[in-house]
């Protein structure tokens, strides 16, 4: 998928514009970013990364969240989780 990220990319002539990481979710990528997109995955998987990145909940980050599966339970999950801390969704 990262190569595959980084050929698209390539392809529409935004690759000097972006900054490409492997990591297993967001716990390890620099937070110097404004938008993270999580798409083509499960909601199960989507929320494993939410939940080992609660720096995400911060204003700071704009997030695209598109699940393949259990729609319903990625909308519960955020929606419980709208206003806790360490931020709001």
């Amino acid at each position: 998928p990262l190569q595959s990220a980084m050929r698209n990319a390539e392809k529409y002539g935004v690759k000097d514009k972006m900054t490409f990481y492997l990591s297993d979710g967001a716990k390890n990528i620099p937070r110097d970013f404004d938008a993270l997109v999580c798409a083509g995955m499960g909601a199960d998987t989507i929320i494993h990364i939410l939940e080992d990145a609660p720096w995400l909940r911060s204003e700071q980050y704009y997030l695209v969240l598109q699940c393949q599966s259990k729609t319903p339970m990625l909308r519960s999950y955020l929606s419980e989780k709208v206003g806790t801390s360490p931020g709001s969704w």
